[in-house]
């Protein structure tokens, strides 16, 4: 007891030590390092909440600045439009930098804290190892510190609510992924992840009724702006929760954004994804062919393809880890293969191929978290750089930026159909040769979590 009560102390020194240094250090770098791009939209929305807080949705309907962002962050930008008001933020550069990326660097930090809670049941050297690993990884520093979005807020309740799923908390699991839903858009992505694993860990009717505490939680934050928008909109007010998530996405109808993806390999950055692949006809308007098959058909195809590869991969391959391998896979088959994805949107697949890596003890897991960090720190790099010297022509960024997107989205291609090796030999290890056994030399079984995976077989 004494033994593991000193290793308990050291770990929580050690742990201590790693997040002070990924604070100041993230803190050093977000205040010096001066950017608007994106952060003027949260500054002008976090300034205008204080007009009117639920009926802002109604408000800030066109223009530049349309909001569309889902409530749980727009809690946290009032808060913070607040202190700009009451100590003038904005009239001091450094001081406006760290407010505005104050959020993305503390949920930041806070995820290599859970990180140490996720692991350290295993063992508290694996749990200090991944809070290390987090805090020193380039691409969420970069995506925090350096241009301050709101992926790491995401990222942290996206971990806190599969960890609860993973610990038989199913409820809660699904409440917390419901907020993490209303703080960014994109983490509906990994909806059919944990409602599959529901499905095979639970019965039919307990994973509804989860489902169902999820989408409650979902109105329930929305009803106050819809109430609050009513007078500006009248019926039209009740149509808020489809603008905020469909209207994001049909804002942006490109087949890559920045990204490093199958798109960014043809140059089709910034192209409508209505141009046709088969079959179209040359629109003059246009000036290229449009109907037939086009660029949306085949990323929808593509997208159906990846669902089904995940259904097959979660209900047929191994129970374990199959939470955390699921997230990785369709996380990483959504980003590579459909249109309308932006350059960051990849960052959320780091935390579940580390996890992977500390819950397998398997090192191609660690290089592909090494790999997919230095991959989408440089896709961060070179777009925000890019616009930061948008009104220098004769930037080295502008003039490198597409070739360096077209080649660096043939190496993620490369290493995208690893992960999907890797991936496979994970889930269905019994299918492959040469795989490894135990000391007896057979492979060792798994025993039901619970009467709903027996069910469920």
């Amino acid at each position: 007891m004494q033994t593991i009560s000193e290793e308990r102390r050291r770990a929580v020194q050690l742990l201590g030590g790693i997040l002070l240094f990924a604070l100041l250090s993230r803190i050093s770098v977000g205040l010096l390092y001066y950017s608007t791009f994106d952060i003027e939209w949260y500054r002008t929305w976090a300034l205008d909440l204080q007009n009117g807080f639920f009926d802002c949705y109604a408000r800030l309907t066109e223009g530049k600045y349309q909001l569309d962002y889902p409530p749980a962050y727009l809690f946290l930008l009032y808060l913070l439009g607040r202190l700009y008001q009451l100590l003038g933020l904005q009239d001091y550069v450094m001081y406006d930098m760290i407010a505005m990326k104050a959020y993305p660097i503390l949920f930041d930090v806070l995820t290599a804290g859970l990180l140490y809670f996720v692991c350290r049941r295993e063992s508290e050297k694996l749990g200090v190892l991944a809070a290390a690993l987090w805090a020193l990884n380039p691409s969420s520093f970069f995506n925090c510190s350096n241009w301050g979005q709101t992926d790491c807020i995401m990222l942290f309740l996206l971990v806190v609510a599969f960890y609860q799923a993973e610990r038989r908390r199913p409820f809660t699991a699904s409440i917390l992924f419901a907020v993490a839903c209303l703080t960014k858009m994109q983490t509906l992505y990994f909806t059919p992840v944990l409602f599959l694993f529901l499905l095979r860990r639970y019965r039919l009717p307990k994973t509804m009724a989860c489902v169902g505490a999820a989408f409650a939680t979902g109105i329930t934050a929305f009803i106050p702006f819809i109430i609050g928008g009513w007078g500006l909109q009248g019926w039209e007010s009740l149509l808020t929760p489809f603008r905020v998530y469909l209207g994001g996405l049909g804002k942006y109808p490109y087949a890559a954004l920045n990204t490093y993806n199958i798109y960014g390999i043809f140059n089709l950055n910034w192209v409508w994804d209505g141009l046709s692949i088969i079959g179209g006809t040359v629109d003059p308007k246009q000036g290229f062919a449009v109907g037939g098959f086009t660029l949306q058909h085949l990323s929808l195809l593509l997208t159906m393809g990846s669902l089904a590869l995940l259904c097959w991969v979660m209900l047929k391959g191994r129970r374990k880890h199959s939470l955390w391998l699921g997230g990785y896979l369709f996380m990483q088959c959504i980003f590579m293969l459909t249109t309308r994805m932006h350059e960051r949107y990849e960052i959320a697949v780091l935390p579940f191929a580390l996890l992977l890596f500390l819950r397998l003890r398997d090192f191609r897991w660690l290089w592909q978290y090494i790999l997919l960090s230095a991959v989408t720190f440089i896709n961060q790099f070179m777009l925000l750089v890019r616009n930061n010297t948008v009104n220098d022509p004769g930037a080295p960024w502008s003039a490198i930026f597409e070739p360096v997107q077209a080649v660096m989205s043939g190496l993620n291609l490369l290493l995208f159909l690893w992960g999907l090796w890797l991936t496979w030999r994970t889930a269905f290890p019994s299918a492959l040769p040469h795989r490894k056994t135990d000391v007896k030399g057979s492979e060792p079984q798994e025993a039901p979590s619970s009467p709903g995976e027996v069910s469920a077989q």
